[in-house]
């Protein structure tokens, strides 16, 4: 049964010329103020390495020809254009909020392994209530694993235009999703990579990108 295939949402229409999953043509259609890029596959897709890999690639394609994109989640089908429109009708506020952000930026993502999570501060945590609050507040902000980590976040901080964080208790993983200017990369990759020897003194560190905004696409 076939499928209308969602890609991205976009802040502007694109012309023909990107492929999908099926090397399907990839058209953009209207929703809510924002474009949705879609393509028509012969039937929904099963999750597969090689299927993850072709989406990603078809998203770069898009990326590559707009300043303003939301990749979607790999399966995102619906039965037709109607459906799938239908789902938008309420977010375009929030839509058009997220395409500002990441308009002309890719993403970074900065991981370190080995680290062990950051002990509650402050003057007002002798209730276990506001000490464990503290510690979550401090685990999604990446917030106090150490001092170099924290020299990073900081240097970081005037060349991002925003930043999520992401701790895995079970594999001791921090990692950080940056969002950075196009024209700041080159700037941002040199100032990350003057802090990787004291990171690496701490754990493993890894710096890959640039991507797609897969982590603000949720705006």
């Amino acid at each position: 049964m076939s499928a209308l295939y969602l890609y991205a949402v976009l802040g502007a229409p694109l012309p023909a010329g990107a492929g999908g999953l099926e090397d399907e043509p990839i058209e953009t259609v209207p929703a809510a103020g924002v474009w949705l890029a879609v393509g028509q596959l012969q039937r929904a897709p099963e999750a597969s390495a090689v299927a993850l890999r072709a989406h990603d690639a078809s998203v770069r394609r898009l990326e590559a020809m707009s300043e303003a994109i939301l990749p979607a989640r790999f399966g995102q089908t619906a039965a037709d254009l109607e459906t799938l429109t239908r789902r938008f009708a309420d977010s375009g506020d929030r839509l058009r909020a997220a395409l500002s952000l990441v308009e002309g930026c890719v993403q970074m993502t900065l991981r370190l392994l080995g680290l062990k999570p950051p002990a509650a501060e402050g003057t007002d945590l002798a209730r276990p209530g506001t000490r464990y609050l503290e510690t979550r507040r401090r685990l999604a902000a990446g917030e106090g694993f150490s001092a170099e980590v924290d020299a990073l976040r900081r240097d970081c901080a005037v060349l991002v235009r925003a930043e999520r964080a992401s701790w895995s208790e079970s594999a001791s993983r921090l990692t950080f999703y940056h969002l950075v200017e196009r024209a700041m990369l080159a700037s941002y990759t040199a100032v990350v990579e003057r802090h990787r020897p004291a990171l690496e003194q701490a754990g493993r560190f890894t710096l890959s990108g640039p991507w797609p905004p897969y982590a603000f696409a949720n705006g």
